[in-house]
């Protein structure tokens, strides 16, 4: 029923769903932005 509705969020009232949102959309876009960009790993300096 919900299949191509796009993403379905949940919480305890409707200020939790809209931070889940916020948040999921704001980990697609860094997802987007940084896919096929090698890693970097911290050194010691």
């Amino acid at each position: 029923m919900l299949a191509n509705h796009g993403p379905v969020v949940a919480g305890k009232d409707i200020e939790d769903a809209c931070n889940a949102i916020e948040e999921l959309e704001d980990a697609a876009r860094l997802a987007m932005l940084t896919r096929g960009l090698g890693t970097r790993h911290l050194t010691q300096a």
